[in-house]
Parts: structure tokens; C-alpha cells; sequence
């Protein structure tokens, strides 16, 4: 509806338009869930401690869960390498903040039109063959996912700056 295309009612329908949504879904959700820290899609978790020990420079090897797409940061902060599925440092324990692949439900509503949006921009060429669509559909983008960081920043209070050695020494 949005490229002014008939509508798609399912993914899976037989018909060649749904095959190119279909096709380019996935990717679509997972490049707009990295676009940025998402509140609504961090996840934190204590890692399991791989057996095999690593053959290069780091002491322990750790398997990153399965509906990780970006690693935020690790606990206690420590040097690591994410290798494919695996993390490797030299720590005993690591424990992470990471994006995970939030399923739909449970994203909040300015998201999800964000996220119709970025999907409508990137069919309008293999679905709608219409650069200047693409274009408008970007622009709609672009304003709903302003909207919707202005909406996720308020879902956790503000962090103060705890030190602040430039103001101090004026």
C-alpha cells in the first residue's frame, strides 16, 4: 500500500512482489534494528564459556547468542574479537549488552512505522521500479525515524556525566 503496489497480504503469497519482500525482509529489519541503540531491542546476557580454548592470542573463547546483531559493550569492560558466533578475550566472566533480533510484537509503535517505512523505501525500485518513490519514501523515513529516536530516548532516564574535568578546571 504505502509503494502503491496491490497489497501484500502474506510473505509467502505467490506472486512476484511478495517474493522480493519476502526476500529482502530480513535484511531490511536487521539493518533498521542497527541503525542505532534501541532501547526497546537491548538485551543483556551472562555468556557461555566455550571448552575448546582458542588458538590464537585470547585465553577463552564465548558463544554470543543466536539473535545477536551488534554487540554494545561487555561486562567487565575487557579487550575481546567477535569471530562469527564467537567472542574471545582473555576474561573469566563476560557478560553483554547487545541489539538483539526483537520480533515485532514486541516493538513499540514508532518502530514499527519507522521500520514500514525503511521496507516501503528499499521495494519501491524491485517493486515499484520508481527511483522518485524510493526517494519520497526515504524522506518519510527519515522523518519518522527522528520521531521514533526522540520517542525511544525518553524510555530510560538521562545519564549525568559523572566527571567532567573541562568544566572543572575553568
Amino acid at each position: 500500500m504505502q509503494i502503491g503496489a496491490d497489497t501484500i497480504t502474506s510473505l509467502t503469497e505467490n506472486v512476484k512482489r511478495a517474493g522480493t519482500a519476502n526476500q529482502l525482509y530480513p535484511t531490511v529489519k536487521r539493518s533498521f534494528l542497527t541503525k542505532r541503540h534501541w532501547n526497546f531491542a537491548k538485551a543483556k546476557v551472562a555468556l557461555a564459556r566455550l571448552t575448546a580454548t582458542p588458538l590464537n592470542r585470547w585465553s577463552f573463547g564465548y558463544q554470543l547468542p543466536a539473535d545477536l546483531l551488534k554487540l554494545i559493550t561487555t561486562y567487565p569492560p575487557s579487550d575481546y574479537e567477535v569471530q562469527g558466533d564467537k567472542l574471545y578475550t582473555n576474561a573469566t566472566t563476560v557478560e553483554i549488552d547487545y541489539i538483539s533480533n526483537v520480533d515485532e510484537d514486541l516493538m513499540p509503535w514508532f518502530a514499527v512505522e519507522a521500520l514500514e517505512l525503511w521496507f516501503a523505501a528499499r521495494l519501491a525500485i524491485p517493486v515499484a521500479q520508481s527511483r522518485t518513490l524510493m526517494d519520497d519514501m526515504t524522506a518519510l523515513f527519515q522523518d519518522a525515524m527522528n520521531e521514533a529516536k526522540a520517542a525511544d530516548s525518553q524510555q530510560a532516564p538521562n545519564t549525568p556525566v559523572a566527571d567532567a574535568p573541562f568544566i572543572d578546571c575553568r
